[in-house]
């Protein structure tokens, strides 16, 4: 095209056209910028709904039976075989001698409370703890002491059970208290304490006369080839209740031997003290328990199918009873008046 065909009206366009498209273009961007920005603006302004939690559920409390409440940690207990009981040896019945007017036995069941002492589980899943076969145990031979009427029966702790108990596996007594206080039976130092503060309080109130007895009732939970009744005896050694005990265990071929001897352990001094107790605050030592005729009797192994047979017994545990009465009895002659001096606490 020749420029000078160009008219003014149509070089006046063109100049407008140049002048105002950056105008134009400036304003379509800033429409476009505005339009963003509202919608920014407007998602802020309404935030995602936050979603509610659910409540977590409150589990419920499992109820604890009294029975599994033991202060002390319970080790893991062994799983024994069952067998057969053998036949208890002939029992005297009703021909029992009887003790010295005046005589007290202190009767001291193994463990008890919350501490149920050693334990085995059977092969039926049942399990069968150690304080209830000594609290049956020496329920038995409370009666037979009493019978003549004549005995001082003194426990060191008791349930609210009064008679034996003729079924097979006796549950563990937990609500076994101390008769001093009637808190309940606990082990360790404080257990054992109690039970030595009860043997002096008896003691003290003896009068010159009076035979006083203490028997600590046991079952252990050795390695199971180990069989039959184990007495342990304080410092210096076997005496008269001692011996007696041991003639009337023998009789019935239930004594466990050591290189053919009784097995009698006679802890001596210091750590020797730990079986059967804590360090310094043994049930037998004599700065701690005053009653000079005491023993600790372990009458089985409850790891030894046998000896567990027997424990599980009620017959054989009659037996056991009968057997600690009849030591007390032919030692009442021997054992001199009490004049053992009362441990002051």
């Amino acid at each position: 095209m020749d420029k000078r065909s160009l008219t003014p009206a149509a070089i006046l366009t063109v100049f407008l056209v140049i002048l105002i498209s950056p105008l134009i273009w400036n304003s379509f961007q800033q429409q476009v910028e505005k339009s963003r920005l509202e919608r920014v603006a407007a998602r802020k302004a309404t935030p995602n709904p936050t979603p509610t939690p659910k409540p977590t559920p409150t589990p419920k409390a499992t109820p604890i039976p009294l029975a599994t409440i033991a202060p002390t940690p319970t080790p893991v207990a062994p799983v024994v075989k069952t067998v057969k009981a053998p036949t208890p040896p002939s029992s005297t019945k009703g021909s029992f001698p009887k003790l010295p007017i005046g005589t007290t036995v202190i009767v001291d069941p193994g463990h008890g409370g919350g501490d149920t002492g050693n334990s085995v589980l059977l092969s039926t899943g049942e399990r069968v703890c150690e304080s209830a076969l000594t609290a049956d145990v020496c329920r038995r031979l409370a009666l037979l002491l009493k019978k003549g009427e004549v005995a001082k029966v003194v426990f060191t702790h008791e349930d609210n059970i009064t008679t034996p108990s003729e079924i097979a596996i006796p549950p563990s007594n937990p609500q076994s208290r101390f008769h001093a206080n009637g808190a309940l039976v606990k082990g360790g130092i404080e257990g054992l304490s109690m039970r030595t503060s009860i043997a002096n309080a008896v003691l003290e109130k003896a009068v010159k006369k009076e035979l006083v007895f203490f028997v600590s009732i046991h079952f252990d939970n050795v390695p199971d080839n180990i069989e039959g009744v184990h007495i342990i005896v304080p410092p210096p050694g076997p005496g008269p209740f001692t011996k007696s005990l041991v003639q009337s265990f023998t009789k019935a071929k239930l004594m466990r031997t050591k290189d053919g001897e009784d097995f009698l352990q006679t802890p001596t001094a210091g750590t020797d003290f730990k079986s059967h107790g804590v360090t310094r605050k043994f049930i037998l030592r004599p700065e701690k328990n005053g009653v000079a005729s005491k023993v600790l009797i372990e009458l089985g192994n409850l790891r030894n199918q046998r000896d567990l047979a027997r424990a599980m017994s009620p017959a054989w545990r009659q037996r056991y009873a009968e057997m600690v009465y009849i030591g007390i009895v032919h030692s009442a002659d021997e054992v001199p008046t009490q004049e053992a001096k009362v441990v002051k606490k």
